[in-house]
């Protein structure tokens, strides 16, 4: 599995954690596996603003660490799209 969850969860979790569009676009990049000075660079942002976007994270989901986090977010359950038949 190329990340952790995909992307109609983790938006979900995002929103309902009260995550900014900054903070959700950190959490997709922890999903792939990389790690702040990738997601720094990657942004074009300086590594504190990350790390204070990762410490936000990190408060609003109330995960102790993001190993935590990460664990949190694999264990979302796998949404499917609904398939309306018309009736016959």
């Amino acid at each position: 599995r190329e990340t952790l969850c995909g992307a109609i969860e983790l938006q979900l979790f995002a929103s309902s954690s009260g995550l900014t569009p900054a903070e959700s676009r950190v959490l997709s990049r922890l999903t792939y596996g990389l790690r702040p000075t990738q997601i720094a660079h990657e942004h074009g942002v300086s590594l504190a603003t990350v790390q204070s976007q990762v410490a936000a994270l990190r408060s609003k989901t109330q995960a102790s660490s993001v190993l935590d986090l990460l664990a949190g977010v694999a264990r979302l359950p796998a949404l499917q799209a609904l398939h309306l038949v018309p009736p016959p």
